[in-house]
């Protein structure tokens, strides 16, 4: 792209208002250096994990199927889920190690209220989030904070723009941006150097005609009606956003004898995904129990638990790292 074909596209560009809104705002208060938030290269230079297994749950339909499963397992493996799914972990006895974020909108904070807009708690869990995130999500969340700085391509608008935005927190450390948050959390995966990566709501499809499991259109519009207790409002909410949603398939994919509706965009964050495995070179299974990322091993989730999550290990907050790292020095 040009000079002024990069100007133009930062003009029509939505995300390059909010990530310079959310950017300043967080400087100007003083975010990155609260007690309890750290940039991304303090984990990455802590080395906590190594070798341990790591599951990765997204939001796609299918995670209504398995997601008990994972109960008696979370204190054998490392949890990293998407923001928007949070609830659906705490609902059933889950406490994820780390709850990603990518999106710059207050909007994501639906994933973390129940349906009258109660906070749930996240003790011990970690929010990773880029340093363009919205100001009110990060101070609604009560726990620790690794931040890190988004980038894109180098040679398109966003690439640009986010370099340049983000020269005062440089040194934090990086996640390139690859169109979805799933994509995001195999790349953070990555700084566990885990034995397995184990997938489960991936599913890029229309499961059981749902773009999300059970709870989260639910929620999303409960947020935008601003949790408003009107029964009749919801329910009718709810079915225009499904109704827009459905709307957005496109595309089906043939699997043996069976029909899935899909849509490009699903199709290009599967292949997305699968460019990012091949090039981390990672064990990853996928035990979303639906969908159609059929490219990797796609074992049931309970004979993938039972066979790489066998031991418990200890689990570390930001607090543990840095008195750990104070220990050392000591005995030096």
């Amino acid at each position: 792209m040009t000079p002024e074909e990069i100007k133009i596209m930062m003009k029509k560009d939505p995300f390059i208002t909010y990530w310079g809104t959310n950017y300043s705002r967080n400087l100007e208060k003083g975010v990155f250096n609260w007690d309890r938030a750290r940039p991304l290269v303090f984990l990455q230079n802590k080395m906590p994990y190594n070798k341990k297994p790591m599951v990765l749950i997204a939001a796609g339909p299918s995670l209504d199927k398995n997601i008990h499963l994972l109960k008696e397992y979370q204190n054998k493996c490392i949890i990293c889920c998407a923001d928007i799914i949070l609830f659906k972990l705490i609902e059933n006895g889950i406490k994820p190690d780390y709850v990603l974020n990518i999106d710059p909108n207050l909007e994501l904070t639906s994933g973390w209220r129940d349906l009258r807009g109660s906070w749930y708690h996240t003790d011990n869990s970690t929010l990773i989030a880029p340093t363009t995130t919205h100001y009110e999500l990060l101070e609604s969340w009560g726990n620790d904070i690794i931040f890190y700085n988004q980038s894109d391509k180098p040679d398109n608008h966003k690439g640009v723009f986010l370099k340049k935005l983000t020269q005062t927190t440089i040194g934090f450390g990086t996640l390139e941006n690859n169109y979805f948050i799933g994509a995001t959390m195999l790349q953070f995966s990555t700084f566990f150097n885990p034995s397995v990566v184990i997938l489960m709501g991936y599913d890029f499809a229309f499961t059981d005609n749902k773009i999300y499991c059970d709870g989260v259109i639910e929620r999303k519009a409960a947020f935008l009606l601003n949790y408003s207790l009107n029964e009749k409002n919801r329910i009718d909410y709810i079915n225009l956003l499904n109704t827009e949603i459905m709307k957005t398939s496109d595309l089906i994919a043939q699997l043996g004898d069976e029909q899935i509706k899909t849509s490009r965009l699903f199709k290009l964050y599967k292949d997305t995904l699968k460019g990012l495995i091949d090039k981390y070179r990672l064990l990853v299974v996928n035990c979303t129990g639906g969908g159609i990322f059929t490219d990797i091993p796609i074992p049931p989730l309970n004979i993938a638990l039972d066979m790489y999550c066998k031991e418990e290990f200890k689990k570390y907050t930001i607090d543990d790292l840095s008195q750990i790292k104070r220990q050392r020095r000591k005995k030096r």
